[in-house]
């Protein structure tokens, strides 16, 4: 028999330390903190190996950037098994809708990783926050209320066409897994003119890969009235410039 030896490293046991975050995220807790609800009460009675939300922490702590992308992975599998076994987006195999956004969302405290200050608008109002910028992509059809299928965690100051190109082959991919046809007009992504940022951020952001056709899908993404924006809107071949209300 071999004897069981202790790591001293927070990457050891992963089983069980990732049954208690699932666990805790049953059981409604959004942080590492809420991961308390495992231990308490009778928990520890009906369940071995339950682990302090402190001992949980290190171990999300030890991940990297490879460790996320499996579990990102993971995700839009789970997700696309869940759409073949239910009516969880019906009409996908006709038509599917892409959505790409970012978003700025405040943290607090001088130790928050990857914190740092962005951009945001508030009541209209452009502001400077210190906090962390997800990317979230998200999958609907006409009958269907859209669905999470992927979030990247970014740095606040993050632009928001960073990743934005990956993000959308990725959805792509997972709403072709999911059953939408691969013919021409089937898949519409969408973004707004963060996503077809210039400058810098254009070799990552949306625009350097969805214009006019990212792997087959259709695109529409909003862009400002300036004459740089028309200008490279029309070097794009097969665009078609509308005008909408209130621009």
């Amino acid at each position: 028999m071999l004897r069981a030896t202790k790591v001293k490293s927070a990457g050891v046991n992963p089983a069980g330390k990732i049954t208690s975050i699932v666990a805790g995220m049953a059981a409604g807790a959004d942080s590492i903190d809420d991961l308390d609800v495992i231990p308490s009460g009778g928990m520890p009675r009906l369940f071995t190996g339950v682990y302090a939300c402190a001992t949980v922490g290190q171990l999300l702590r030890e991940f990297t950037h490879g460790h996320a992308l499996q579990l990102a992975s993971v995700a839009r599998a789970h997700l696309v098994n869940l759409i073949g076994c239910s009516d969880l987006l019906p009409g996908i195999e006709q038509r599917a809708f892409i959505g790409i956004d970012s978003l700025l969302r405040p943290v607090f405290g001088h130790q928050e990783q990857g914190a740092s200050y962005g951009h945001t608008k508030i009541a209209g109002k452009q502001v400077l926050r210190k906090g962390l910028s997800p990317l979230v992509t998200a999958i609907s059809t006409g009958h269907g209320a859209p669905v999470v299928s992927g979030l990247r965690l970014r740095a606040g100051k993050a632009g928001s066409g960073k990743g934005a190109a990956s993000m959308v082959r990725e959805a792509i991919r997972t709403a072709r897994a999911a059953g939408a046809a691969r013919a021409a007009g089937t898949i519409l992504a969408r973004g707004d003119s963060a996503a077809g940022a210039a400058g810098p951020a254009a070799s990552h952001s949306v625009s350097s890969v969805v214009l006019p056709k990212p792997a087959g899908a259709d695109t529409s993404i909003n862009f400002d009235a300036a004459p740089r924006s028309r200008r490279s809107l029309s070097r794009g071949r097969g665009t078609r410039p509308r005008r909408d209300l209130g621009t």
